[in-house]
């Protein structure tokens, strides 16, 4: 079959039209190529979940949908929404050898550990406060938790009631539980806040005995996010299982960093809730394309001196 002429001619008539409807299309495309290199470093959570499977596969599939999402129409929703915290640190001075000893007993390391827990704690219970009037809840915010079962706290069968309770002010006394290491529940929201456990500050916050203040602000956040969808998930009949708790933020947050002992860079991808997040107007958050050519820039320099 021979080409048709006044097709040929009435496409090419249509160059224009047809470059604005794709130009979206090629840029999503450059973009996407720039800012989803550091998604194939991401460490899987293997903890805190039972199905952990499913759930590193919604985080990462809500990860790239984040990033590669396309222009509509061709746009789909993810099916578990998330965040994507970032953070791009330049190291003051060399920092010593990792050394256990170092990290847990240096007091500047638990210093910025706490004062970044306190603070964030704060922000999250802030936002709290807000909802909590915006939604007109009747829940109490003097209520202490009930354990069902055992008396400590990571005794295998001991459950949280969680009848009667809002999910986000629930994560936010479970995730205290998490870090402070409380063995009773003699804790309401009106509590104050006690400092972290080192333990719970993970490897990705870490810089030789140096904790790194927006790495931490950003692991506390995902674990917070982390603990709310592990309701959603996990409660059954108005109970939480909290053996999950026994865990430390490494093995139940996905994460990735990259440092050269100049720079720091690292994300995490966290469970969205709700507007939380976006409210937080000082938390990087989403793959921008500077932060991206710096972590290409800093992978590179850790492949060449290894």
């Amino acid at each position: 079959m021979s080409p048709d002429l006044n097709e040929h001619i009435e496409l090419r008539e249509q160059v224009a039209s047809l470059t604005t409807a794709f130009l979206p299309f090629e840029h999503w495309v450059a973009d996407v190529n720039k800012c989803a290199i550091a998604l194939s470093s991401l460490g899987k959570s293997t903890g805190f979940w039972r199905r952990r499977g499913l759930y590193n596969e919604l985080l990462l599939e809500g990860a790239v949908w984040h990033v590669s999402r396309p222009p509509q129409p061709a746009r789909i929703e993810s099916r578990l929404p998330v965040h994507i915290l970032t953070w791009k640190l330049k190291l003051a001075a060399f920092p010593p050898m990792y050394s256990r000893r170092a990290v847990h007993g240096s007091v500047d390391f638990l210093s910025v550990a706490a004062k970044t827990y306190r603070t964030t704690l704060r922000q999250i219970l802030r936002w709290l406060y807000v909802r909590h009037e915006r939604l007109q809840l009747n829940t109490n915010l003097r209520a202490n938790l009930t354990l069902v079962g055992k008396t400590l706290m990571y005794a295998t069968t001991t459950r949280i009631d969680t009848r009667g309770w809002d999910i986000c002010e629930l994560a936010y006394l479970i995730l205290r539980f998490w870090v402070e290491d409380w063995i009773q529940p003699r804790m309401s929201l009106l509590s104050e806040i006690r400092d972290a456990r080192p333990r719970c500050i993970p490897q990705f916050a870490r810089a030789g005995s140096r904790a790194l203040r927006c790495a931490c602000r950003a692991a506390f956040l995902a674990a917070y996010g982390t603990v709310v969808a592990h309701i959603r998930s996990s409660s059954v009949n108005g109970f939480l299982p909290v053996e999950c708790l026994r865990c430390g933020f490494d093995a139940a947050i996905m994460s990735a960093y990259k440092t050269d002992y100049l720079r720091h860079i690292g994300l995490v991808v966290m469970p969205a809730v709700e507007d939380l997040i976006p409210s937080l107007k000082a938390v990087p958050h989403g793959l921008k394309q500077s932060w991206s050519e710096t972590w290409v820039f800093v992978s590179e320099i850790s492949r060449d001196q290894g």
